[in-house]
């Protein structure tokens, strides 16, 4: 799960860099290339449009370290006034990332079941001098261990929510020290109890551990 806030981060700190570039580059494309490339994420795809202020692509994979991360029908990176923003469609779902002049992000996905390591993904997140919003992730693996359901709602530093491990309900709560220069590096330290069992879910999310205790 660690690849995905790795991959979010990449594209937030891509999205600032390339604001002016979406707009004013041509072609566009070979410069957006370059820089994901440069920060290890690798984009194989069929078809590529230029559009004045966006950049569309058709049948996408997104990979990281050589691993697939997301599969894309249409993956768009482009320039609203509100701010850039990358926005992508897999069946019936999608996954939109937007970055504001202000310099807050915002994440929402719904209904999205083309990423690695989880069968469902959903959020509504913003990042704002902290962490708010909710995420839900279904069929979540971690370290061998699958979590059936796990629900977040994040509060700037803190984290309520619950998990569901063999069917066992378990509800918890949490710290989240988030690291906007690199979300991956971001740290967590929760602990979920409930049906005889405790889980603990701790440190960063690139190497994150899940201890089942029993």
């Amino acid at each position: 799960m660690w690849f995905l806030w790795r991959v979010l981060a990449v594209f937030t700190v891509f999205l600032i860099l390339t604001s002016a570039l979406l707009l004013f580059a041509i072609p566009k494309f070979p410069v957006i290339d370059n820089l994901l490339m440069r920060r290890g994420v690798f984009l194989v795809f069929e078809e590529v449009k230029e559009n004045i202020f966006s950049v569309e692509l058709r049948n996408v994979e997104v990979l990281v370290r050589g691993e697939e991360l997301f599969r894309f029908d249409r993956l768009e990176f482009g320039v609203s006034p509100q701010g850039p923003y990358s926005r992508g469609r897999c069946g019936g779902g999608f996954i939109h990332l937007a970055v504001s002049w202000g310099g807050s992000v915002r994440f929402s996905s719904e209904g999205f079941t083309c990423v690695r390591g989880a069968s469902s993904f959903e959020a509504d997140l913003k990042v704002d001098g902290g962490l708010w919003g909710s995420l839900k992730v279904e069929g979540l693996e971690v370290e061998g261990t699958e979590l059936e359901v796990l629900e977040l709602t994040f509060e700037g530093e803190r984290f309520t929510g619950k998990a569901v491990l063999d069917g066992r309900e378990l509800k918890g709560r949490g710290k989240f020290k988030l690291k906007t220069s690199d979300l991956g590096s971001s740290y967590v330290d929760g602990v979920f109890r409930g049906g005889g069992i405790a889980v603990r879910v701790v440190g960063k999310l690139e190497s994150i551990s899940v201890q089942v205790l029993y």
